[in-house]
């Protein structure tokens, strides 16, 4: 995994702006908080098609993220063996999805919440954000 999305996962997990694991990523993509969706390239069949699907059904930006594995995440992060991630807050969302897609390294299904992120970074603008 590259250094860069390494650094931004894990200040991302400092913020509180990540939240880690199966359930509490189900949980907080029902409540609509979840702003974005990365699932590692590693991970399941049934995980891929079950995030793929709740991301797809609540208009959330899912990045299947093929050069991320499990231990790399678990790492960055600080958890052991996890394989799901949620982003909560705007700006890590669209940096680190801008990221992910740069690299070449995901399968991202976009969504119309991805496209108010790319024009508010384009514009450089925080916007309130209200689920």
């Amino acid at each position: 995994m590259d250094r860069k999305l390494s650094s931004l996962l894990s200040l991302c997990r400092r913020a509180g702006a990540l939240v880690l694991g199966s359930e509490a990523c189900e949980k907080v993509i029902r409540t609509r908080k979840a702003l974005s969706v990365i699932v590692c390239g590693d991970a399941s069949e049934t995980t891929k098609k079950k995030f793929s699907q709740k991301a797809h059904f609540y208009k959330v930006p899912y990045n299947e993220a093929s050069a991320l594995t499990k231990d790399d995440l678990s790492s960055a992060v600080g958890v052991n063996n996890c394989a799901v991630a949620v982003i909560t807050d705007i700006n890590f969302s669209g940096r680190i999805m801008e990221f992910i897609a740069n690299s070449g390294n995901g399968k991202t299904i976009e969504s119309m919440v991805s496209v108010e992120v790319d024009k508010c970074l384009s514009k450089n603008q925080n916007i309130g954000y209200t689920i």
